[in-house]
Formats: C-alpha cells, structure tokens, sequence
C-alpha cells in the first residue's frame, strides 16, 4: 500500500537542510518521521505564540491567519453531508498528521478544503473535469462507489491497505472501467491530482502547520515597513526566523 504525504527529499547531515516535497511515502520512513519532528532536529512545539504576533507579520495577514484558525469543524457549505464525511477519511489516509503535528492539534483539512471551493478560486480548471464544486462532488462520490464495487463495503469499513490502493488506482488512472460512476478512470486521475494539489495547500497555507515547520516567508515586513530577508545564503537566517 501506498500511502501519501509529504516526504524527504534531501537530508544532509551536519547541515541543517530539510526540503519537503509532496506525494509517496512509504510506512518505513514513518519512524524516520517521527523521529526527526517530535524528537530531534526540528523538534516542535506550538506553546509560543511569537510567529503571529511577530513585527514582521502584517496585521492583514495575521488576520487572514487567525480566520484560518476559527475555520475548524464546521458543517459543509459546500459539499454533501455524506461527501465531506468521505473527504475526512480520505484527507486523514493522504496526510497522517501525527508524523508533523504535535498531539492535539489537527488541521481540519476537510473543512478548509470545503471552504475552498466557494467563489473563484485559483481561475482555472482540466477541460475534461466539470466545474469545481461538482468535480469534488462526483470525485468523492466515485471513490464511493467503486468501494462497494471493489470491497462490497462502505470507504470507511475498509481496511488501511484497501483505502490505499483504492487512492492509488484513482491517482494513476487504473480504476476499474466497468464500473458505473460519475467520473471516468481517466477523470479521477485528474481529479486526485486537484485533491492532494489543494489538500497540500490548505494543510501548508495553516498558522498550526507554518509555526510548526518553521515557514517564515510571510514574515517579509509590518504595517509600517517592508524589510523582507537580508540573509539569503545557504544555512544563513535573518534574526526574526525561528531556529
């Protein structure tokens, strides 16, 4: 099975470089995870509140950050009871938060993601993929289906390793094609390409997960000033940045 997430990319020891990029890992390099997060170099921990109440926070962005933190759990507006039921599951199976975050905090990526989808957003879509709202409707409710089909059970009965592939095949196109469903095989690949594109987003774009890794680029100037960063070099870091 498969699962995603985010994974390494280059770790150089004696250095402290950790790059991230986005989809597979696999579940033995959950130990490495957890190791370096919550116990070594880039140990966390969310008791200071020093990244939103930095200087070099605009008020606006610091606002639009804390409406990120009032956004949790709240009823779809958007998708279906029964979708956003679905998208729970499948965000917690994408993106394990117990490897990055620490115990107790969670971004609630379903309802950001249900958020998302209210008025323009980025402008863009695949020509082969309804509208947004009704692409996220129909992909949620294709993975439905072809777990009944596949499994004779609902996503949620099933097992770890059958939710994986089921993701898998909907990524890389190899769905079932005789298997009646609102989308196509071949739309569900564009589809889950949108799902963890937008999933990544929202779980990168939150204050919990930005504090917790130590992302400082909104930190690029006040209400008065904008100071942006001097020290630019490799391993070099401006005062403000957390260690």
């Amino acid at each position: 099975m498969q699962t995603l997430t985010l994974k390494e990319e280059v770790f150089l020891k004696g250095e402290d470089l950790f790059r991230f990029t986005i989809p597979y890992f696999s579940a033995k390099r959950e130990e490495l995870f957890h190791d370096i997060f919550c116990n070594g170099l880039f140990a966390m921990s969310l008791t200071s509140s020093s990244f939103l109440e930095s200087a070099h926070l605009s008020s606006r962005t610091r606002a639009l950050l804390l409406q990120r933190m009032d956004s949790s759990h709240r009823e779809p507006r958007h998708l279906s009871h029964d979708a956003f039921l679905l998208l729970e599951r499948i965000c917690d199976d994408i993106l394990p938060q117990q490897f990055l975050l620490p115990d107790g905090i969670k971004v609630p990526l379903a309802s950001l993601l249900d958020q998302s989808l209210e008025g323009l957003r980025d402008g863009w879509r695949y020509a082969d993929l309804p509208r947004d709202q009704e692409a996220w409707e129909k992909g949620l409710q294709t993975i439905a289906v072809h777990a009944q089909a596949h499994y004779h059970r609902t996503y949620h009965e099933l097992s770890e390793g059958q939710r994986g592939a089921l993701l898998d095949q909907a990524l890389d196109g190899s769905l079932s094609k005789d298997v009646s469903a609102p989308l196509s095989p071949y739309q569900m690949s564009l589809w889950s390409c949108d799902l963890r594109a937008d999933l990544m987003s929202s779980f990168l774009a939150h204050p919990f997960v930005q504090d917790a890794l130590d992302i400082s680029a909104l930190l690029t100037g006040g209400d008065d000033h904008l100071q942006g960063f001097q020290a630019v070099g490799v391993n070099q870091r401006d005062l403000f940045e957390g260690l």
